[in-house]
């Protein structure tokens, strides 16, 4: 069976989402901005963002159940923990978890990378800049975007490949 690599870069304001094969070859790439109400309660946003991945998955993946794929995800961890960040994250964790389940259907788990990991797997520099992972995507992949948060879902699935070829 054919192997399909999922990058997420979460975030309640500005996901992106690209789907690729094991040649890289990217399947799906969708990137999407919200602005959510913050008067709603954190289980609102939680339900709200969940819903909304959930069709987006349902939508740029139809029939699940004859889909070729065996699915390997992974997410990028937010940058730098404070207050109030790790609680924030859970909630997307939560929300992608549940989106993915009911818009894919079962997977073992999602990876998650740090930020600084994903920024070294694509530049070899554990601290740079979003223009700078933008073109070293393009330079090393040939993926095109402007959008750093769809060059880092795209890394984040490149790095899903690495993982599966050095296990």
């Amino acid at each position: 069976m054919k192997k399909l690599y999922i990058g997420i870069d979460p975030s309640f304001t500005d996901t992106a989402i690209v789907a690729i094969d094991g040649d890289g070859v990217v399947i799906h790439e969708l990137h999407v901005t919200s602005k959510p109400n913050k008067n709603e309660s954190s289980a609102a946003r939680i339900v709200e963002y969940s819903s909304r991945l959930q069709k987006l998955f349902e939508h740029i993946f139809p029939n699940t159940g004859d889909y070729p794929y065996d699915i390997s995800v992974a997410i990028e961890e937010p940058m730098g923990f404070h207050a109030g960040n790790g609680a924030k994250m859970g909630q997307v964790y939560a929300a992608a978890s549940i989106a993915i389940f009911y818009g894919l259907g079962p997977f073992e788990d999602i990876g998650v990378i740090k930020p600084t990991t994903l920024k070294k797997f694509i530049t070899g520099k554990g601290n740079a800049k979003k223009s700078t992972i933008i073109k070293e995507v393009y330079k090393r992949w040939g993926f095109n975007t402007d959008n750093d948060n769809t060059a880092d879902a795209y890394g984040i699935a490149r790095w899903l490949i690495y993982i599966d070829q050095t296990d």
